[in-house]
Formats: structure tokens, sequence, C-alpha cells
């Protein structure tokens, strides 16, 4: 265990670890949030049915494997920094796009899942790469690595996921703004972390 810490240790104190482990675990946390809320959001909140919620979920899981498939057509050509820039900024567009429709008093289920669609669309391009990128970060440490970078990712979602539950109670702001901050933080991360290497 001891051992084991340590290389945790040294990771993290890899910028390319770090903000790519970072990134994912945030994009990810959106996703997480969303599974947290979202069905007490659309049917307690907004009414709609169980059988209804199952089927407008077709829009985000669609939308996810719609990325993975581009990713792996696209990602040789495009190259992984591209395409995860490309990820974590249709995801950051999603967080707005749907705490705009909030702002404006038109969330309905049907908003709601187009705006979690886009956000799929981008984790489904960003998540991928940027786990490859982060396991790669330091060839001695490519298993330690795994397992730290997906601790973090099931962490932070767990975390987002939690808190969504936790404060929604009569309104969906607060799965709308964990959301926003979730895939704003990944894309900022992302940003700054391509200037930096």
């Amino acid at each position: 265990p001891q051992q084991v810490l340590f290389d945790f240790w040294r990771l993290l104190k890899q910028w390319r670890f770090s903000r790519h482990a970072f990134q994912i675990s945030f994009s990810s946390a959106a996703f997480f949030s969303f599974l947290g809320g979202s069905p007490f959001v659309v049917i307690e909140l907004m009414g709609a049915t169980k059988s209804e919620y199952g089927f407008y979920y077709i829009f985000a899981a669609g939308s996810y494997m719609f990325g993975n498939f581009l990713t792996g057509r696209y990602s040789q050509k495009l190259g992984s920094r591209r395409i995860i820039l490309l990820g974590t900024s249709i995801g950051f567009f999603g967080g707005i796009f749907l705490y705009g429709v909030y702002l404006l008093n038109l969330l309905s289920p049907l908003l709601l899942f187009m705006g979690m669609g886009i956000i799929a669309l981008g984790n489904g391009l960003c998540l991928p790469s940027g786990t490859a990128a982060a396991i790669s970060a330091d060839p001695d440490r490519i298993g330690t690595a795994a397992g730290l970078a997906g601790f973090m990712q099931i962490g932070f979602g767990s975390g987002g996921a939690f808190l969504a539950g936790s404060l929604i109670s009569n309104s969906a702001a607060p799965l709308l703004v964990i959301m926003l901050l979730s895939v704003s933080f990944g894309f900022l991360i992302n940003l700054v972390g391509q200037k930096f290497d």
C-alpha cells in the first residue's frame, strides 16, 4: 500500500497525468450528476412518466455512442489534442445550453435530454482520448495510472450524483448548476493544459 500511495503521489505531481485525469473526472461528473438528479426532476417535478423518461434517455445514450464512433473514426486523423478540445468544447456548450433554457423558463423533458445529449456527445469524444492520455502519461506506472484515473473518474462522478440527489427539492437548478460547473471545469482544465503542455 505504501508503494501504491507513493506512485499515486508521483502521478498527481505530473502535469500531463493530472490535467487529463481531472478533465475526464469533471466531464464524467456531469453525466453521473444527471443520472443522480434527472429521474426526480423529470418524473416528480415535470410530471413525465417512467416510460417517457426511458424514451428520452435514448438522446443521452445515443449521443455518447455517436461520440465514441467519431472518436474511433477520426482520432488518428485529428489527433487526441483536437479530439479532446472538441469534446470538452461541445460539453461546455451543452452545459450553457441547459442553463440558458432554464433561465428562459423553457425547460422540458425533451430540452433537458437534448442538452444532456450534447454533453454526452462531447463526453463520447473527450473521454476515450483523455483516458488514454492519462494512462500513458508515465510509461513506468501505466497500471497505477489506470487505477488512479478510474478511481478519480468514479469518485468525482459519485460526488456529483450525491450532490445532485441531495440538493434538488423543488427546482432543477441545482442539477443544472452542478452539470454546468462540471463541464466548465473539464473544458478549462483542458484549455489551460494544452497551453502549458
